[in-house]
């Protein structure tokens, strides 16, 4: 059974404050369940408690692990929720060559769409 919005329980890690703020209140605003975290520790230790469907994780931050590193982590710990990696640095090489070593297929960003609301 698909979730709908209003269900749909999304952590936004990014250490720049101002930017998972942004995000999630644009996703509350449209239905869903929004937290944030600005660290990849302190989203992780959110993550094993709460159990969010989906994490939106900058890649690269200024902490000892990095948005990759918890994706890795969540995948392993917690397969049913679903990962969206994001950056504002250009990441050229692991996207053209489709992965980066870890196991987890990079592409180029695209349109992502999460389950719509109810009517």
């Amino acid at each position: 059974m698909p979730h709908s919005s209003r269900h749909l329980r999304v952590l936004v890690v990014d250490d720049e404050r101002v930017i998972a703020d942004t995000i999630a209140m644009i996703l509350n605003s449209q239905g869903y369940e929004a937290f944030t975290a600005y660290s990849a520790e302190e989203a992780l230790a959110w993550s094993n408690r709460e159990h969010p469907n989906v994490v939106i994780t900058e890649i690269m931050m200024m902490s000892d692990m990095s948005g990759i590193e918890l994706a890795i982590h969540l995948a392993e710990n917690l397969p049913e929720c679903k990962v969206v990696l994001m950056s504002g640095s250009l990441l050229r090489a692991p996207v053209d060559s489709g992965c980066d070593g870890t196991g987890l297929q990079l592409s180029p960003p695209r349109q992502a769409r999460l389950p719509a609301g109810d009517p």
